[in-house]
C-alpha cells in the first residue's frame, strides 16, 4: 500500500515539475497577390504569459490542393543562431484534414487543430475572408517534446498554381 502512495506522489511531482510556459513573442506573415488579396497577422495580449495569435486572410480563389511545409527551428540561447530541428514538406493539408494520417505527429496536430473550431472546408474550398482569432499556441500538445529555449516555427502554404500563397512564422520562448 505504501508503494502505491509513493507512485502517486512521484506522478504528481513529475506533473508539477513539467509545467511548461510557451510564450509567443513575435509573429510575421506574408502572402502572394495571386491567391491572397489581403492579409494581416498580430498578437493580442490575452495575459502576459499567453498572447494569442490572430490571422486574417482574404482568398481570391479556391485552393483544394494545398501543400503545407512545417519547419521547426531551435536555439538554446538568445545570441546563438537557429538550427532546423525538423521539417514536414508538402503535407497535403486538405487530404490530411479529411483522412487519418499514418504519421502520429501529424495526426496529433490535426486533432489539436480541430479543437480550435476553425472551418477547414473554407480553407480548402472557400473564397473570401478567413479569420482565425484568439488562437492560443501555448496549449499545444507537443511542447513537452521540445527542449527549453528559443523556438521559431514556420508554415509555408502553396499549391500547383501559386508557389507562395501564404507563410506564417512565430517566435516563442519555452521554459519548463
Amino acid at each position: 500500500m505504501k508503494f502505491y502512495y509513493f507512485v502517486i506522489l512521484i506522478c504528481f511531482i513529475s506533473k508539477v515539475a513539467t509545467k511548461l510556459n510557451y510564450r509567443v513573442t513575435k509573429i510575421e506573415c506574408n502572402s502572394s497577390t495571386l491567391t491572397v488579396t489581403k492579409h494581416k497577422c498580430w498578437l493580442r495580449a490575452y495575459n502576459r504569459r499567453n498572447p494569442v495569435v490572430n490571422v486574417e486572410v482574404t482568398k481570391a480563389r479556391e485552393t483544394p490542393d494545398l501543400l503545407v511545409t512545417y519547419q521547426f527551428f531551435y536555439k538554446s540561447g538568445p545570441n546563438l543562431p537557429y538550427q532546423r530541428n525538423f521539417v514536414f514538406e508538402d503535407v497535403k493539408f486538405c487530404k490530411v484534414i479529411k483522412e487519418l494520417s499514418s504519421n502520429s505527429f501529424i495526426a496529433q496536430a490535426v486533432e489539436h487543430l480541430k479543437t480550435l473550431e476553425i472551418n477547414y472546408n473554407s480553407i480548402c474550398n472557400g473564397v473570401g475572408d478567413m479569420n482565425f482569432f484568439n488562437i492560443s499556441i501555448s496549449t499545444g500538445p507537443f511542447h513537452n517534446l521540445f527542449p527549453e529555449g528559443y523556438h521559431w516555427t514556420n508554415y509555408k502554404i502553396r499549391d500547383e498554381k501559386d508557389e507562395h500563397i501564404f507563410s506564417l512564422s512565430f517566435y516563442a520562448i519555452l521554459t519548463k
